[in-house]
């Protein structure tokens, strides 16, 4: 269909589009597939004419468009942080705990060999072909060992890769637990579950899909019992948003303690009132939450970092 032929059927099916101009800009540039994914609760889609129900208009929908695309900017730049600092861990605790710089190519620290084999032969494979100046500086400049220690290699992987190799270390070695108790939560399990999830949120934002009322898998645990301060109210829906978001600001408070994520959120969805928080698995209440209030010095240093 032309870009004039997607309007006339949208227009059709009770769109208010006011601005034809606009409209048909916006769909020079964005897919209408793409767009669907927002029209979508706007519509009766049990009917295959997909009327729109009630008076919708097309900068509704693009209001929301565009609150998705600042929402995954902004989780994508905090998911930077937690995986930098989760990539962190794993090196540093490994490394010291067992005094050795290619701790990860020794499959007595993994559960599953065959995964263990199949990882180490894609990092080194990676690595061979690696464009990072320090990787190919290590090859120039050692030749035993043959590959590059983990402070450098391990820092080239992806969040999937890390999150793998976190999943298949022995639950039973102390630097796993050093590392899980680091961030205050009660089993390795809670912690590989945030790991995935995270990941696949992170592909998600990357690729520019819609996220806001996406639902979410693998479900994320919401642990019982944390060291750390987190949301008392854990009957939520663990496969939407809202619960990621929960998980994003506890690990980022241990991360980076002076983070305004929480701030940037608040203040993001106040920007879009029209927002539906109920199908981003949002709670009622939700900001009474002493976890999402912010405190006095939060904004008096939020106002000075501006």
């Amino acid at each position: 269909m032309s870009v004039r032929d997607q309007i006339s059927l949208l227009k059709t099916r009770g769109l208010i589009i006011t601005d034809e101009e606009v409209a048909e800009h916006f769909f020079y540039n964005n897919n209408y597939y793409r767009f669907r994914g927002y029209t979508y609760p706007f519509q009766n889609n049990t009917d295959p004419s997909q009327l729109f129900i009630g008076s919708v208009n097309f900068e509704t929908v693009l209001d929301l468009y565009n609150f998705d695309s600042e929402f995954r900017s902004l989780i994508l730049y905090t998911i930077e942080k937690i995986e930098i600092g989760l990539r962190t861990q794993i090196i540093y605790r490994y490394a010291v705990g067992h005094k050795n710089s290619h701790w990860h190519f020794d499959p007595i620290h993994f559960t599953d060999k065959t995964k263990h084999s199949a990882a180490i032969l894609k990092l080194c494979s990676d690595s061979k072909n690696s464009n990072e100046e320090f990787i190919k500086h290590y090859y120039k400049t050692y030749t035993n060992p043959t590959e590059p220690p983990c402070w450098s290699s391990l820092e080239t992987v992806t969040f999937g890769y890390l999150s793998n190799l976190f999943s298949n270390l022995n639950s039973k070695d102390p630097c796993k637990k050093e590392i899980v108790t680091y961030f205050g939560l009660p089993s390795a399990h809670i912690l590989e579950n945030w790991m995935h999830c995270l990941n696949n949120i992170r592909n998600i934002c990357a690729h520019h899909s819609r996220l806001w009322n996406r639902t979410i898998a693998p479900r994320i645990i919401m642990p019982q019992n944390t060291h750390y301060l987190f949301v008392k109210n854990k009957k939520v829906y663990t496969n939407k948003i809202y619960a990621v978001l929960c998980c994003i600001q506890y690990m980022l408070n241990i991360i980076d303690s002076k983070n305004d994520f929480k701030i940037q959120l608040i203040k993001l969805l106040k920007k879009y009132p029209n927002l539906k928080l109920k199908a981003m698995g949002f709670p009622e209440n939700w900001e009474e939450e002493e976890f999402w209030k912010i405190t006095l010095s939060e904004a008096i240093h939020f106002s000075k970092s501006k």
